[in-house]
């Protein structure tokens, strides 16, 4: 795509040259001087339109990189939540086992008592 002298850039790419606004030169023949200010108006948009793409790129390259931040921080804190879960569940499972064998023990002492009082009769 050709670019006209208004829209020359810089070895990077990044920034237009500045130039002071094309004005347009009188010929004298009002169709040829009504085309030349619409060129001129045109060219003016067009590096308008430049500036407002280069701005919203920027915004674009910012918002992604703050979206890649949040979700590695994101990512983090689950990691931190799955662990703290992983350690309660085994915490719960240790007093789960607990709680098992001291029943276990319960219905031992539990039966032995039953049968302590039919063995005297």
């Amino acid at each position: 795509m050709a670019k006209g002298p208004a829209l020359d850039r810089d070895p990077i790419g990044k920034e237009p040259a500045r130039r002071k606004p094309r004005v347009a030169e009188k010929t004298g023949i009002p169709e040829v001087d009504d085309l030349r200010e619409r060129v001129v108006d045109l060219e003016a948009r067009l590096r308008a339109l430049a500036v407002s793409r280069r701005v919203l790129i920027t915004l674009l390259v910012s918002s992604d990189k703050k979206r890649k931040i949040e979700v590695a921080r994101l990512r983090g804190e689950v990691e931190k939540l799955r662990e703290r879960n992983r350690c309660h569940g085994r915490a719960v499972a240790a007093r789960d086992a607990v709680i098992h064998h001291l029943r276990y023990q319960m219905s031992e002492l539990v039966g032995q008592d039953a049968e302590s009082p039919a063995d005297s009769l």
